[in-house]
């Protein structure tokens, strides 16, 4: 049975258990950071989407829907903080995206890297009326985690649903 099979058939519980102590980043993430780190292209560690709608966005309401999400998505509120060797993962309680807006398409939103230490690790823009673009860390998530985040947030899906904590993931891993 895989390691992740096994994570998924532990006892559960109704409610999400206290974390104690520091979040771990795992094998991936440190791998990630180190790699970033010593990279002359840290866009590579990026993933982007661009979103073309029928109608017209209404800004207001993708900001609203964007911060709902993230509001449920530890690992996008995250920073790390690289010292002596170590990482310490900062997890914010709360954090606020503010939609960029662009009259027209601007390569430029895509390849701006991210500063893992300071900033929020999702970028979205508005270009045009009906263009949403969407850019993430890959030490916050992948393609999958990109494309899970436009289907909840542009299908309303509830995603409370989306219990699961990466960091606790992590911990459990990392502490057997």
């Amino acid at each position: 049975m895989s390691k992740l099979s096994q994570w998924k058939n532990r006892p559960k519980t109704n409610r999400v258990p206290e974390r104690s102590g520091q979040p771990k980043i795992s094998l991936g993430q440190k791998g990630m950071l180190l790699a970033q780190q010593i990279s002359s292209n840290p866009i590579l560690y990026q993933y982007g989407h661009l979103l073309k709608f029928r109608q017209n966005i209404v800004p207001a309401e993708v900001e609203q829907e964007l911060n709902k999400y993230l509001d449920n998505n530890e690992a996008l509120r995250s920073n790390y903080i690289s010292k002596n060797g170590e990482v310490k993962v900062i997890i914010h309680d709360k954090v606020k995206l503010d939609l960029s807006y662009f009259d027209n398409y601007n390569h430029e939103f895509f390849i701006q890297p991210f500063d893992l230490e300071n900033d929020l690790l999702i970028r979205a823009a508005l270009f045009g009326d009906n263009q949403l673009a969407l850019c993430i860390h890959h030490i916050a998530g992948d393609k999958q985690s990109l494309d899970i985040l436009i289907n909840d947030v542009f299908t309303n899906k509830d995603n409370a649903l989306r219990s699961t904590r990466y960091f606790d993931y992590t911990t459990w891993y990392n502490d057997r």
